[in-house]
């Protein structure tokens, strides 16, 4: 295609043609992408109906060895907890039973059972209080006791004492005057028996006292206690 050029004005080439050549390359370029979209829309079309291609294949990779199994170790079995057997315990054998008194022995009384009771004790001291309280000179007797003469207030338990199954010893002289106020020591009443012989005798029991014993306290108390 050519192109004319004319004059130049103010520096500017005009050329002919150009304008019109550039409208029909535009138009022809247009044409040509409006066919490529008409080729793009057919294929499209066509690779619809048409099953897709499979993938190339990937070429296999290194398949490294599977690993050697671990070897199975045994679990530990639990020990079962011993149980302790219980105990056999020891059958209860009944103890014997004595045999039931007889009838005959059942009624005999406790009295009889058991012996003959002890004798009461009573004590020589207790024993001459009281023949003293029950004697009927009981106030001389206290006056003879109470005086001077040691023989006489010696005499005195031994007098008591008669009948009595009682030993009377100077530690018994001393307690039953202590009883009634008078102070006498048991030394000064053995000695006073011991010094006047004939009015007492010793014996494995003790002193006892003598008929000549005997009237010497009668007449202190029929002098009315005094010696």
């Amino acid at each position: 295609m050519a192109f004319k050029v004319s004059g130049v004005k103010k520096g500017l080439m005009v050329i002919h043609g150009l304008e019109a050549f550039v409208e029909k390359f535009i138009d022809r370029k247009l044409k040509d992408a409006r066919i490529d979209e008409k080729v793009a829309e057919l294929r499209r079309v066509l690779r619809l109906g048409r099953r897709p291609a499979p993938p190339p294949p990937v070429p296999p990779a290194a398949v490294a060895p599977p690993a050697a199994p671990a070897p199975k170790v045994p679990a530990p079995r639990a020990k079962a907890a011993k149980v302790p057997a219980p105990r056999a315990r020891p059958a209860k054998v009944p103890a014997p039973r004595s045999p039931a008194p007889s009838a005959a022995k059942a009624k005999v009384p406790p009295s009889k059972q058991a012996g003959p009771r002890p004798r009461k004790v009573v004590e020589p001291v207790a024993q001459l209080l009281a023949a003293l309280e029950a004697h009927p000179q009981r106030p001389a007797l206290l006056r003879a006791g109470r005086s001077k003469d040691q023989l006489l207030r010696s005499l005195i338990p031994l007098y008591l004492a008669q009948g009595l199954d009682i030993d009377v010893t100077s530690g018994t002289v001393t307690k039953l005057w202590a009883r009634h106020g008078v102070t006498f020591a048991a030394p000064n009443a053995a000695k006073a028996l011991r010094e006047h012989e004939g009015y007492s005798r010793r014996t494995s029991a003790g002193p006892l006292i003598t008929p000549n014993g005997v009237k010497y306290v009668e007449d202190a108390l029929a002098a009315g206690g005094a010696a």
